[in-house]
């Protein structure tokens, strides 16, 4: 393709094309920060000739961003830390190393040097320009696209912090120690991230680290963020001094500084300590407890101290399981089977989650033995390990006929028990996991697919598999390990949070016997026998009354975190009310069965507002937000900034204060000065009691 060629499809791309000479990375035309080219003009400054082109940058290229990276360590680094681009380019020896991305408000130049002073990686925009293919670098070296479409389009502020974690990525790489001290420097790394970072961010960033300083042991530099982010919080003082032991203070003092990671003010402290615990869910009222599974509860309430809800929420989801694929509602062109994801959060051991599902499990062992023997498993910790607990059957060609390889699972059942739910957000979080996707579509269809396969073997895939999950989790590991990205993405929302705590004390145990079960026992057999034949199941007159009234409140949009976690209430409240019903031997939903999915969700969302309720998902805003609750006279802005460790920009205080404002979350005042005293604004949590 020749330059006038090219240079026509950048601008039919948005770009702003000038010409640079031939194999040279500057162009040498007056006026180039200035020139305008269009269609018209183009064959006047792209005449056929062997020519480079670069494109403007910043505001008068349309917004297009230029990351640069300059380091082969850098390069490594972007992979893990870099938002997807749909435009990469770079030259057979520094492949990857400009990535293109839009801004709205793009910023100016700035370079991110090592300590001895060469180029670590550049955010590149106003006043610049870039040479983009198809030119011919200095050394001789064609300049290639690797990905050829369109940039992202991302926040500025955020693409700096971006940038800077790969500048601070490559630093460290480069001086990461030799063989012997790598484990060391990397548990002391994860201590200096513990108390501002999730353990998924540090255990993102730590990895890229390793892969940059072609650490061979990139796996154990990982699980060192694991151990550290177990154990109660060590001083982040303590974790920086031991990595600046091991590759000097100067390294450790710029990579903290580009990080946003100083000593934690005095302000923090003092804010952080006001903030009164959001409220425990109400107990769910007794609609919550209708039926055969509120039977069982009450039936085994006296003989255990498990949570009542946290016994009734897991008969609900074994039930559902145990029954298949069989009935199933309809919302629109969408079907809704039996399978529920539930999660208890709770204190470790003090929470009673293990002993309430050990109720649940014996009861279901002896209805369907086969079942629990071989279809309820823990451990899956990948998106391949779920498929292949319900695999299709594998065939090949061989000599003309079709043989099978596998028999694959002809029972589509698995119950997924995670008593370490934890580990499931770790794995979500690694790179090329595909668990979460095969999560969300376990929950949205049961047709599972991977997309690679071994040599010479078709793709493993399940068709139409009825997975349901139960998972236990400290509330301290929930907010630790659940990104902001798994919570908006839909992964959170397809599970139901539920908090849990013991309900009593009692030293001697229970003394239930199995004798006892056998009512209850007779009637749930039935159950099942009754869901396992296959048909819609609607609801009747009176119940698609009551949900047509409610249905603007369960589909009303919630602010943050909260509302991303609970925005599937319509399709939770359709699944839980199916299983009411099936419990009940009914052939519809009644006025009875959504009353109890209503209660039992209405605690969903008590839950979610205990969890997550506080917590926008944006976490300059939340830090912001904890800093309000704790301070009934609110801040001003030299607070806030000083509550962010002075490290934020106030373009990325104002994008955090306009969401806390369009959440309802803060207010801005003015407050008079006394006499000649300039007025002061101050921001507010409107809640707060003065």
């Amino acid at each position: 393709m020749s330059a006038l060629d090219a240079a026509r499809v950048l601008l039919e791309r948005g770009y702003a094309p000038i010409p640079i000479p031939h194999q040279k990375k500057a162009p040498v035309i007056s006026g180039w920060p200035e020139l305008f080219v269009t269609d018209a003009n183009l064959s006047q400054y792209f005449n056929g000739q062997p020519m480079n082109i670069g494109v403007l940058l910043g505001q008068p290229g349309n917004g297009v961003m230029d990351v640069d990276l300059d380091c082969q360590e850098a390069i490594l680094a972007a992979s893990y830390l870099l938002p997807t681009t749909g435009a990469v380019f770079g030259r057979k020896s520094k492949p990857s190393s400009h990535w293109l991305y839009r801004c709205d408000c793009p910023t100016k130049t700035q370079q991110f040097k090592d300590t001895d002073g060469s180029c670590l990686a550049e955010i590149r925009g106003t006043g610049v320009q870039t040479v983009v293919p198809p030119s011919t670098h200095p050394s001789g070296e064609l300049i290639q696209w690797e990905r050829d479409g369109k940039p992202a389009q991302v926040d500025c502020d955020d693409l700096l912090i971006r940038v800077k974690r790969i500048a601070a990525a490559a630093l460290l790489a480069r001086h990461w120690p030799e063989k012997g001290g790598r484990h060391e420097a990397a548990l002391a790394l994860a201590g200096g991230l513990r108390h501002a970072w999730t353990e998924q961010q540090a255990a993102r960033f730590v990895e890229a680290v390793a892969m940059a300083a072609g650490d061979p042991e990139v796996r154990d530099r990982v699980a060192a963020v694991a151990t550290t982010y177990e154990h109660e919080a060590d001083d982040a003082i303590t974790g920086w001094k031991r990595l600046s032991e091991r590759i000097g203070e100067d390294v450790v003092r710029q990579a903290r500084e580009w990080l946003g990671i100083q000593a934690r003010p005095a302000l923090v402290v003092e804010h952080t300590s006001a903030i009164a615990e959001p409220e425990w869910p109400s107990p769910p009222s007794d609609e919550a407890f209708y039926g055969l599974a509120g039977d069982y509860v009450r039936l085994v309430d006296p003989h255990t101290e498990s949570d009542p809800v946290a016994v009734l929420v897991q008969m609900l989801v074994f039930f559902g399981n145990v029954v298949g694929r069989n009935r199933y509602c309809r919302a629109e062109a969408d079907f809704h089977f039996p399978n529920l994801f539930a999660v208890l959060v709770g204190q470790t051991a003090k929470g009673r989650k293990g002993t309430s599902v050990g109720h649940v499990r014996r009861l279901f062992a002896s209805v369907d033995p086969e079942w629990a023997r071989t279809r309820v498993k823990s451990g899956s910790s990948s998106g391949e390990g779920y498929i292949w607990n319900v695999r299709d059957a594998v065939t090949k060609q061989a000599d003309g006929k079709e043989k099978t390889v596998d028999e694959g699972e002809t029972d589509k059942r698995l119950l997924v028990m995670e008593s370490e739910f934890a580990t499931i957000l770790r794995n979500v979080a690694r790179t090329g996991n595909i668990l979460s996707a095969i999560i969300r579509d376990a929950w949205d269809r049961g047709n599972l697919n991977t997309l690679v396969s071994g040599r010479n073997q078709a793709p493993v895939a399940a068709t139409d598999a009825h997975i349901s999950i139960v998972g236990h989790i400290t509330a301290d590991e929930l907010k630790r390990n659940l990104t902001e990205t798994e919570a908006a993405n839909g992964f959170g929302n397809r599970f139901l949070w539920i908090c849990v705590r013991r309900s009593k004390y009692l030293p001697d145990g229970g003394s239930l016997q199995d004798s006892d079960l056998d009512p209850i026992r007779e009637r749930l057999l039935r159950a099942v026998e009754f869901a396992r034949k296959p048909g819609l199941v609607a609801r009747n007159d009176t119940a698609a009354q009551m949900w047509r009234a409610a249905y603007r409140k369960l589909e009303a949009d919630h602010p943050g975190m909260m509302g991303a976690m609970t925005s599937r209430a319509g399709a939770q409240v359709l699944r839980l009310s199916l299983i009411y019903a099936l419990m009940d031997c009914s052939d519809t939903i009644q006025q009875e069965h959504l009353l109890a999915a209503f209660a039992l969700w209405e605690y969903v969302e008590g839950s979610a507002r205990y969890l997550f309720g506080a917590a926008t998902g944006d976490p300059v805003a939340d830090t912001i937000l904890r800093g309000l609750r704790g301070s009934p006279e609110g801040l001003n802005r030299t607070e806030i900034h000083t509550l962010l460790g002075r490290n934020q920009t106030a373009a990325r205080i104002e994008v955090a204060l306009e969401l806390l404002t369009s959440y309802g979350l803060a207010v801005c005042e003015t407050v008079k000065g006394d006499g000649d005293a300039r007025s002061v604004e101050r921001w507010r949590y409107p809640f707060s009691r003065r």
